[in-house]
C-alpha cells in the first residue's frame, strides 16, 4: 500500500540523516544508522498464511541474526551502509 510504501521510504530516509548528522560531529562520531530490510522471513505463521509458497526462497532468521551481528562488529566501523537488504533467493 501507499502508506507502508511511504513510511518504509522514511525510515531509509531517517538512517540518511542519522548518518549525515555523526558524519558532520565535530565530535568525530563513529555511528552508523542501517536499516535492515528482509524480504519474506520463515516463520510459522508466515508458513500458514502462505501455505502454497516456496518457504525456500525465504530469509531465515538466523540469516538475519546473522547479518546483525556482523553490522554490530567493530570491523565494519567503516561501513556507511544504510539500507542492508536482506532477501536470500527472493
Amino acid at each position: 500500500s501507499l502508506s507502508y510504501g511511504l513510511s518504509k521510504s522514511l525510515v531509509f530516509y531517517l538512517a540518511d540523516i542519522l548518518n549525515a548528522s555523526a558524519h558532520a560531529s565535530a565530535h568525530g562520531s563513529k555511528v552508523t544508522a542501517s536499516v535492515v530490510v528482509p524480504s519474506t522471513i520463515d516463520t510459522p505463521q508466515n508458513r500458514s498464511a502462505m501455505p502454497k509458497a516456496n518457504f525456500s526462497h525465504w530469509v531465515k532468521a538466523d540469516e538475519i541474526a546473522d547479518t546483525l551481528l556482523l553490522i554490530a562488529d567493530k570491523r565494519t566501523t567503516a561501513w556507511r551502509e544504510n539500507v542492508i537488504k536482506v532477501y536470500g533467493q527472493a
